[in-house]
């Protein structure tokens, strides 16, 4: 069984710029500012959204996602989409992919940003992104579409039939982990691929500098204590590996980043992750927090907006040097019937990382980034 990770991984530090670096602007974000055809139809009800506190929200299956789904929560995914790229040197993954594959999904596909993207790159493979939100766009690339679905629900795809399946930040989406696992599993063609990527969404500090009493600390206690009351775990990357391994897949490789909040990191690079990062959070700190801490906790919306509003203010305390871990991990279906015991493939823990490059046994090496000297 493969050994659960503690989310707080022995990673090198980032190193830290002096206090007096300049910082943005950040009054204004250069971020502000359909469907398709899909499994269930696009009827009045799915469409017919439901608003609370502000906030937009999904109608079919109403209540099973705790965030929103308007513009603003679509422009903080798009954010979001970019700061994975910049992460992994403009990457859309990190598995060994053959070129000639013919079909692909990714699932909880959100704004539809990823598949629309891998379907540029992959443009003889046949794309589905599939979400219980339907707020893709409706013009995309030829071999790409978007289908209305929940994939917790039993999957209606043929089985064997994929060659590659993604999913991206579904922690707080998935009440049954073993059991999409092992649809992913069905689904994929023998010698098929699986990648999956999400965080630890607890921040850590390696001098210190985040204290168990700042608001940035309670916050994610809170999402936490209310992602478990409800069965939806938040902070799923630090488990992907055990789970993809105990589900039977072969070759499991988990790549493990550091990913700074703010502008403290002397690298340049990692400034510029660092600043977009914390434009998102700042951006959407409201939009995560006000469906599960009054619909879970019991907290008014007042209390919520007021409560984030000093989250926001830590995030933006240049004296915070924070940041969290990023987790993909990426594995291959047996050609023929997995072992009744599956040996978990190797651990690559990495530093701050800049492009992604395709190692010589199959696995993802990475380039870690020159420090600074500033």
């Amino acid at each position: 069984m493969a050994e659960a990770s503690t989310g707080h991984e022995n990673l090198p530090a980032i190193e830290v710029q002096d206090d007096d670096y300049e910082d943005y602007d950040d009054s204004g974000s250069d971020y502000a500012s359909g469907t398709a055809s899909d499994t269930t139809s696009l009827s009045s009800s799915i469409t017919r959204y439901q608003y609370e506190n502000g906030r937009r929200y999904h109608a079919y299956k109403e209540g099973t996602y705790a965030f929103p789904n308007d513009e603003a929560e679509q422009d903080r995914l798009d954010l979001y989409h970019h700061i994975w790229r910049l992460r992994f040197g403009g990457a859309l993954y990190l598995a060994p992919l053959d070129k000639g594959i013919h079909k692909a999904l990714d699932i909880g596909t959100g704004t539809g940003i990823w598949a629309t993207d891998f379907a540029d790159e992959f443009e003889s493979a046949e794309v589905i992104g599939t979400d219980i939100s339907p707020i893709q766009p409706r013009w995309v690339p030829p071999n790409v579409k978007f289908e209305v679905d929940d994939c917790e629900a039993q999957w209606t795809f043929p089985k064997n039939s994929f060659d590659f399946i993604h999913g991206r930040n579904l922690g707080g989406s998935i009440s049954d982990w073993p059991k999409l696992f092992d649809q992913i599993y069905k689904h994929l063609a023998p010698g098929g691929i699986v990648e999956m990527k999400d965080i630890n969404t607890n921040f850590f500090s390696d001098d210190n500098s985040l204290k168990p009493d700042d608001p940035i600390s309670e916050w994610q206690d809170n999402c936490n204590t209310a992602a478990e009351r409800i069965g939806r775990l938040i902070a799923a990357g630090p488990l992907l590996k055990s789970h993809l391994t105990l589900a039977g897949f072969e070759d499991v490789t988990e790549t493990v980043v550091k990913t700074p909040l703010g502008m403290w990191p002397s690298d340049p690079k990692e400034k510029e992750i660092g600043m977009y990062m914390r434009e998102m959070m700042v951006e959407g700190v409201d939009g995560l927090s006000i469906g599960l801490f009054t619909r879970i906790l019991g907290w008014s919306p007042e209390k919520t907006l007021t409560f984030t509003a000093e989250v926001k203010k830590s995030f933006k305390n240049k004296r915070n040097h924070i940041y969290t871990n990023w987790y993909v991990v990426h594995a291959r279906k047996p050609l023929t019937k997995a072992p009744a015991t599956a040996v978990p493939g190797p651990s690559v823990v990495s530093a701050p990382v800049t492009a992604p490059a395709a190692g010589p046994s199959g696995t993802t090496e990475l380039t870690p980034a020159a420090t600074s000297t500033e």
